[in-house]
């Protein structure tokens, strides 16, 4: 029980973790198929990058413009 406990409690924190700063999370493109051009912080590359978002299902990595990935996760 107190490892389930001690798990559980680490997979949140890990949440919370990756909620708070969208520049972790991975580029998600989705399962849509709409390929709307929105921009992305890569972390292999440390810059941000374009890439085709299929309209659901992405997370917070994910910026209309390349000015507001960069004021967000290239200046960090």
């Amino acid at each position: 029980m107190r490892f389930f406990l001690i798990v559980a409690l680490f997979v949140v924190f890990a949440f919370v973790s990756a909620h708070e700063n969208p520049c972790q999370q991975p580029i998600t493109v989705g399962p849509c198929k709409a390929l709307i051009k929105r921009w992305a912080f890569d972390q292999k590359t440390k810059k941000c990058s374009e890439f085709g978002y299929g309209g659901c299902q992405g997370n917070e990595n994910n910026f209309k413009t390349l000015d507001e990935c960069k004021k967000t996760c290239e200046t960090k």
